[in-house]
């Protein structure tokens, strides 16, 4: 019974657009939580409310683990109530609140990331190269590292200074185009022109193949105490300091689902551009306009 929820739930999975490593995240948690479940002898149409927040408890203190855990465990719960295994889901009447210290989130300041960035900029390799296209990849668009990793150089319009983000999920519903900082334009354009590569991965390891998530994150804790998704959020804070907007700035950030991105349809190019020169500190304009 167990292995047929399973494959149902791996199924809807997939019908919402997963891709393979939300997947395999997702069905580990499921497992893990059943795994606890037999230990404690607790029948899977006996599981309460009570189990569950015990179970979040024991498996971790931080509210985005737990968030994480209920999330999946309820959306298992839905598939067993459809099956008639459970007439009401446990989960639903779990609230995890948030403590003032997980409120506050540190990212690192503009200061911060120039400074990492000169000290990139002394190194003379093509690794370095790579990895100073990267950090203002990171804080120019605010792209995740998926979609570093991604990031083919056909991808990218150095004219028009634009690059087609590919987000989370599958499918070209989750591309989008966000324009470029003219450092990262210059970044970029320096880091091809000496690998002297016309099309293929974007950033490569020194084998030559595409670098992975793990690669990234490692070259990331090598420069700086920062990992790419706090330059994401850094480059979040900036924008929302200097004035863009909300719907604006969810767009460039890839947050919206498909589904939702019809009344964003009179939104221009030339908005995005005017808006990031506008808000950015890494663009001319802004530095004339402060």
């Amino acid at each position: 019974m167990i292995e047929g929820l399973l494959r149902e739930y791996q199924k809807e999975l997939l019908l919402k657009n997963n891709v393979k490593t939300t997947i395999e995240r997702k069905l580990y948690q499921v497992k893990t939580f059943l795994k606890w479940c037999n230990s404690q002898n607790i029948e899977l149409s006996g599981i309460n409310s009570a189990d569950i927040e015990i179970y979040l408890l024991q498996k971790s203190t931080k509210r985005g683990v737990q968030v994480q855990n209920r999330e999946v465990i309820h959306h298992f719960f839905d598939i067993c109530i459809n099956r008639g295994i459970l007439f009401e889901n446990p989960a639903a009447e779990i609230s995890i609140r948030t403590t003032t210290e997980e409120r506050q989130f540190s990212v690192p300041s503009i200061e911060e990331i120039s400074r990492i960035t000169e000290r990139i900029r002394m190194v003379d390799t093509l690794t370095a190269l790579r990895d100073y296209a990267m950090f203002e990849m990171a804080f120019g668009s605010g792209a995740r590292i998926g979609e570093l990793v991604s990031l083919d150089i056909e991808d990218v319009n150095i004219t028009e200074k634009t690059t087609m983000l590919k987000g989370k999920g599958r499918g070209e519903k989750k591309c989008r185009f966000v324009p470029l900082t003219d450092v990262s334009v210059k970044a970029i354009q320096e880091y091809i022109t000496r690998r002297n590569a016309l099309n293929g991965a974007l950033f490569i390891s020194v084998t030559g193949k595409r670098m992975t998530v793990s690669a990234i994150y490692q070259r990331f804790k090598l420069w700086s105490a920062w990992n790419p998704h706090l330059f994401r959020k850094a480059f979040c804070t900036c924008m929302a300091r200097n004035g863009c907007s909300c719907e604006m700035l969810s767009r460039l950030l890839g947050h919206n689902q498909a589904s939702t991105l019809n009344h964003y349809s009179h939104l221009t190019t030339a908005d995005l551009h005017n808006n990031l020169h506008r808000s950015h500190p890494r663009s001319p304009s802004f530095s004339a306009m402060n």
